[in-house]
């Protein structure tokens, strides 16, 4: 199974796809051309120049890609296999629920922007950027149906991760 997080900044992806590594879901690492101060290549990304990701895109390399608050991101093709998790934002879940027809499980992080703002400042991120974000964040997904998702996680969630992943994780695992 490939599962697909999706929702906006601050909403707990990055968490709880961490949190997958403990329970065999391979996490498949997105490729982006701007590290932030917080993150190190090879934990959570691929971190390439311009000119390496337009390269990737150029020979078709990657399965998806996002402009993204002035970042790009996008996952390679060759990294989609059995039992994987990545974030995703809405568009490329399309592409990937197309190519992957029945393979695919979909986690949407309907948390609140009030809760995405708190999490965001309190990793230490510059308010206005945090603002940014939240506005984008509004936009990019006003238009997303909840219908796709297989399931949805809210702000009561967000303690609950290591439950949600054991209650759920032998359906998600294919050996």
């Amino acid at each position: 199974m490939i599962l697909l997080l999706v929702g906006p900044s601050g909403s707990g992806k990055k968490s709880f796809k961490a949190a997958c590594k403990d329970f065999g879901i391979r996490i498949i690492k997105s490729c982006t051309t701007k590290p932030k101060e917080d993150e190190k290549d090879e934990e959570v990304y691929k971190f390439l120049t311009d000119e390496q990701f337009n390269s990737l895109i150029r020979n078709d390399e990657l399965l998806e890609w996002v402009s993204y608050n002035g970042h790009k991101y996008g996952t390679l093709r060759n990294d989609f296999t059995k039992n994987c998790v990545t974030i995703v934002d809405k568009d490329a879940m399309h592409k990937i629920l197309r190519t992957y027809s029945g393979k695919v499980f979909v986690i949407y992080f309907d948390i609140s922007e009030d809760e995405c703002r708190k999490r965001c400042l309190a990793r230490g991120e510059d308010p206005s950027v945090v603002e940014e974000k939240i506005i984008n964040d509004r936009n990019r997904l006003k238009s997303f149906d909840t219908r796709l998702a297989n399931m949805i996680i809210r702000d009561k969630d967000l303690s609950r991760f290591k439950e949600i992943l054991k209650e759920n994780a032998s359906k998600w695992v294919v050996r």
